[in-house]
């Protein structure tokens, strides 16, 4: 989503697609509990297909799946994040399908996918003069990139995973798996119909503003592609990509740019920023519902990750520490990598967030009890006029497409001009220029190497080392951790399994 403040992401309680799942016996079923709004009295103007539109939205919105755990999840899973206490998650009891964590994922993209479907079919039905046709045309695409998106999301985490396409019925309580093979060619049918009638970002009206674009569809199909393994379909989907003109895509100047408040509607910002979770400030959480807790307009992830107890001059809640940085990778930085600087710190580092009236100083550091940690700056920038941040959450950049482009470059054999799409990222954090190596092994280490420090607390760091294999080798070259096979996947939630004889297990 365009970081835009027109197009704010609300919370559906009463219409019909997001609401709570615990009375359901299937995580197909998407229709209302309250009867306000179901998909039999529902979708009989433009405002119903928004909303049920805008609930996508919010489903990936939300601290239940994008607020906190696109990031924490996996960064827990790479060790490269931990919790409070500033220790690792010990994988063995972290990685069951007991976990919480792995059923709120769960639940929230299978909402995307009956939101989609349960779109796609109205739109197919719908009477004459409900809509407009330029209408159809974009709900339809809307609809078709989400449900790709969240089909992507589910195959690159948790593997063989149930697929349905048509509205719920009952019949979908017992579907088996699908081979993620066939799970990802469908997340690529689905983008890649959603494109023609895509508009570019800076394409929509300002009421729309922040709604998904051809450019985040072109860059989630050319990821796809890569995890299909079709690199010269993949490589094609990025130039033409780099063709699109509004925005023209580019790498802002500083790597600070992408994740600012204060920029976030300027030219170097939108260049950037391909795909991002809208958010603006929050009210006071004192005076929500306990069921929007979990889907507010306002992140948790400024306070999430500040320094705890640093201070209220620094943070509205003065900062808890939940989400922070293992001195491991902390210190993995090269001396001289400008992110290493501004963007991720270390105890008594000299820090002061745009938001900020002064720097933290060494009194202040001396209230966080976390000495032995790091801290990601990419959301903690400082105080708010409310008590959450407004700030977007990226979810795909242009520095991450110039390193998925570099590793298709590889594959297709030009490892000169692959090195040269990961000096692009280096360049811009002042580091020297990396020598061209033939050699693959070589080739991947400087490609991660480069993602781990360029993407570290960012939603899709820890898949590109599922996807190209070099998972187990970076847990025991960086932490020392043998990594069992079945943590390739997320678990399968044991609930779901319970619900269903016919899912799979994917090792757990």
């Amino acid at each position: 989503m365009k970081a835009r403040n027109n197009f704010f992401i609300h919370i559906l309680l009463l219409l019909t697609l997001p609401l709570s799942w615990s009375c359901k016996d299937s995580f197909f079923e998407a229709s209302s509990q309250d009867g306000s709004i179901n998909e039999s009295s529902a979708f009989k103007s433009k405002k119903d297909f928004n909303s049920a539109v805008t609930s996508m939205y919010a489903s990936i919105q939300g601290s239940a799946a994008a607020g906190e755990r696109w990031i924490t999840i996996p960064g827990y899973i790479s060790q490269d994040v931990v919790d409070v206490s500033v220790n690792p998650k010990p994988l063995v009891s972290f990685m069951t399908d007991a976990n919480q964590d792995f059923q709120i994922i769960w639940t929230e993209l299978y909402k995307v996918v009956s939101s989609s479907n349960i779109v796609l079919s109205k739109l197919a039905t719908i009477e004459d003069g409900v809509l407009t046709d330029a209408e159809k045309k974009s709900f339809t695409a809307q609809a078709n990139f989400f449900r790709g998106f969240a089909y992507l999301s589910l195959a690159r985490a948790f593997g063989d995973v149930p697929m349905l396409l048509e509205s719920y019925s009952s019949s979908q309580n017992s579907l088996p798996c699908t081979p993620k093979a066939q799970v990802f060619a469908q997340a690529i049918k689905d983008i890649s119909e959603s494109m023609e009638n895509l508009p570019e970002a800076n394409d929509y009206a300002a009421v729309d503003k922040g709604r998904v674009s051809k450019g985040a569809a072109l860059s989630y199909l050319a990821y796809a592609y890569m995890y299909a393994e079709d690199w010269a379909k993949a490589k094609t989907s990025f130039e033409s990509l780099f063709a699109l003109t509004n925005p023209k895509y580019s790498l802002a100047t500083s790597p600070r740019t992408p994740f600012s408040i204060l920029k976030k509607n300027m030219p170097e910002y939108l260049a950037e920023n391909i795909f991002e979770v809208q958010f603006r400030d929050s009210k006071d959480w004192t005076a929500w519902g306990p069921d929007i807790i979990t889907n507010s307009e306002g992140s948790f992830l400024a306070v999430l990750s500040a320094a705890r107890n640093i201070g209220g001059d620094f943070d509205p809640w003065g900062g808890w520490g939940e989400y922070v940085v293992n001195k491991k990778a902390l210190d993995s930085y090269e001396p001289n990598d400008l992110r290493r600087k501004i963007m991720v710190i270390g105890h008594g580092d000299t820090y002061q967030g745009e938001n900020m009236t002064r720097p933290v100083g060494p009194t202040d550091w001396a209230k966080c009890p976390q000495t032995n940690a790091g801290f990601s700056t990419k959301y903690w920038l400082g105080l708010y006029n409310n008590d959450l941040s407004p700030q977007n959450l990226p979810q795909m950049r242009f520095a991450e497409v110039l390193l998925n482009y570099a590793e298709i470059l590889f594959k297709l054999n030009n490892p000169a001009s692959a090195y040269e799409y990961i000096n692009k990222v280096r360049r811009r954090a002042s580091l020297a220029d990396l020598p061209v190596s033939n050699n693959a092994d070589v080739f991947m280490q400087n490609l991660m190497d480069e993602r781990r420090h360029e993407l570290l607390f960012e939603p899709n760091l820890w898949f590109h080392y599922t996807r190209t294999g070099t998972a187990a080798k970076f847990l025991l070259d960086k932490h020392g951790i043998t990594m069992q096979p079945n943590w390739i996947n997320f678990p399968i939630p044991a609930r779901e399994k319970s619900i269903n004889p016919n899912l799979c297990s994917n090792g757990y």
